[in-house]
């Protein structure tokens, strides 16, 4: 444990906020079927292409 721990609550603040945010992803990935590939190469200033598939929802 450091000396000073007054930055530690605020460390476990933004690290929950972190989680959440790739428990949204994952949640997201599996939803819509997206890859890893697929979201690394996405470029929102990127004009979208027509031959681009819409996004399905998964079937439960």
């Amino acid at each position: 444990m450091p000396e000073d721990t007054t930055a530690l609550p605020n460390l476990f603040t933004m690290s929950q906020g972190c989680i959440r945010l790739l428990m949204l992803k994952q949640h997201l990935k599996e939803l819509y079927r997206f890859t890893d590939s697929k979201i690394h190469c996405y470029s929102p200033t990127e004009q979208a292409k027509v031959w681009d598939n819409l996004f399905t929802k998964k079937q439960r």
